[in-house]
């Protein structure tokens, strides 16, 4: 758990500061990090008025945990003192034809018709689209143009079949599937580095930032940077090792089939479920929103008696003056209990399911 996990009040700021405070899934290296410190009296000030940043997720859609991420690092590059974003959101196209946000909005504001709209459409995409740049930011501190994308990922790990390996073998990225199984580490993580992150490379994406007003040295110049948080969730009945490139304090939970719901309730907890967008930094709760073991396991029954889609709980434990030294005095006459451990439940015929 991040050490600053406590410190704001207000769940958007605290999942913000956990960008910065908690570690990448993978380890550090000159483009797979954040390059961004922890702005403490930034975010102090931040969590006393934060109806800057409500106001800026109430335009987005909160349903979608990467579009809260995104919607996140946005807000921070826009409104912290050390940098100044540029542009997000824009798409290259292979004719050098690109449409932002603003575009967009001026097309949505404008009188257009709806087949006027469209013939639009039909230019800006007659090429084929090649990328997105997530953030193109400049910062302060360093003096230097970036080209950020982002990410968050949650892998659930399925060990290999025994092929004569230890077990201080390190299991392969092939092994982490998202709960839907589509999507895996190892491919994510090649259209990060490989794909997402040369966009600004290309003769297209170097026209597209020269169309932002950057001169050709800073374009030259641009600082290539890769965000990707996130959990791996460990399966509880067997014991599986991290990739050898994972980040060794990465985030780690766990995971396990329907069938072995019962080890989960075999001493007493309270739990609930993780509920989108706040799946980043621990949530907390009054004791009064949350289920104990009979309530739980009967929950998750009925959700699986109607459906197969694997869903993501949380155990959760008593806020403490050792959690956290400040505890207001309402906390203690209403104790609050925060986010433990996050648990994915699976059906049993996870993963070949889908």
């Amino acid at each position: 758990m991040s050490k600053h996990a406590f410190l704001y009040d207000n769940q958007p700021v605290r999942d913000l500061a956990w960008i910065f405070s908690s570690p990448s899934l993978f380890s550090s290296s000159a483009l797979l990090s954040k390059h961004q410190p922890l702005d403490l009296p930034w975010f102090g000030q931040l969590d006393k008025d934060f109806i800057s940043l409500e106001k800026h997720l109430s335009t987005k859609n909160m349903n979608m945990i990467g579009g809260y991420f995104e919607a996140l690092w946005e807000f921070y590059l826009g409104h912290s003192p050390d940098n100044r974003l540029i542009a997000s959101n824009i798409q290259v196209f292979a004719d050098n034809k690109c449409m932002n946000d603003k575009t967009r909005e001026l097309i949505s504001d404008s009188d257009m018709s709806i087949s006027q709209v469209d013939d639009f459409n039909k230019k800006e995409r007659r090429g084929r689209t090649l990328g997105e740049f997530d953030f193109i930011y400049y910062n302060k501190s360093s003096a230097e143009y970036r080209h950020l994308e982002v990410a968050i990922k949650y892998y659930l790990g399925v060990p290999e079949p025994t092929r004569g390996s230890t077990l201080a073998d390190n299991s392969s990225m092939n092994c982490w599937y998202g709960p839907a199984t589509r999507d895996r580490l190892d491919i994510k993580l090649n259209k990060l580095v490989r794909h997402q992150s040369k966009l600004s490379l290309s003769q297209e994406g170097r026209e597209v930032l020269q169309s932002l007003g950057l001169n050709q040295q800073s374009i030259e110049n641009i600082k290539r940077e890769i965000c990707l948080s996130g959990y791996l969730f460990y399966p509880m009945k067997e014991v599986m090792l991290p990739p050898s490139e994972i980040h060794p304090q990465h985030n780690r939970a766990l995971w396990l089939h329907l069938s072995c719901l019962s080890l989960l309730i075999s001493r007493e907890h309270l739990w609930g479920v993780a509920k989108k967008p706040h799946w980043l930094s621990p949530v907390v709760q009054s004791a009064d929103k949350l289920l104990d073991n009979q309530l739980f396991e009967r929950a998750v029954r009925k959700h699986f008696a109607k459906s197969q889609v694997p869903v993501l709980y949380a155990r959760y434990s008593k806020l403490c003056c050792k959690t956290r030294v400040d505890v207001p005095s309402e906390y203690l006459a209403n104790p609050r209990y925060y986010v433990e451990q996050l648990i994915f439940i699976v059906p049993d015929s996870w993963p070949l399911a889908d």
